[in-house]
């Protein structure tokens, strides 16, 4: 089996199909063509690999071996990142002043992205204390 066949088996196990007829149903392709495609009988088209990175999965490393499997994935050697509930929470009650301030509600994409460009700022700029880290901030972010 040559390593794109192998790969395309990665995925299916990865998503939970026990059989290559499951995944054929998910991406809509007669099982025959997903067969072909599992075990090295021909290239997958272009409109199938658009399906799977659709589904999240990351082309370059399916046809390369290069990076991670699915988009967003961390890499193997890459400790998950440790949040703060604390300073997650003064980031949080931030925004909302920030919200309450501004007379108008702010939708939840706006409320993750200021609450996450607070955070971030928090940790680069080493905040000398919680308390006080999310006042300072408001300023900065009042200016946007």
């Amino acid at each position: 089996m040559n390593r794109v066949a192998a790969r395309l088996r990665a995925i299916r196990r990865h998503f939970g199909f026990s059989t290559r007829a499951q995944m054929a149903e998910r991406l809509n392709l007669p099982a025959s063509t997903y067969n072909g495609y599992e075990t090295d009988q021909g290239p997958p088209k272009l409109e199938w690999l658009t399906e799977l990175a659709a589904m999240g999965v990351d082309i370059n490393w399916l046809l390369s071996g290069v990076g991670e499997m699915m988009h967003g994935q961390m890499p193997n050697d890459t400790a998950p990142v440790v949040i703060d509930d604390i300073l997650l929470a003064a980031m949080i009650h931030t925004v909302e002043r920030r919200e309450q301030g501004a007379g108008k509600p702010l939708t939840a994409q706006e409320k993750g992205q200021l609450v996450a460009r607070l955070y971030t700022m928090t940790l680069q700029h080493a905040a000398a204390s919680i308390p006080q880290g999310p006042a300072r901030l408001d300023e900065s972010v009042a200016g946007d």
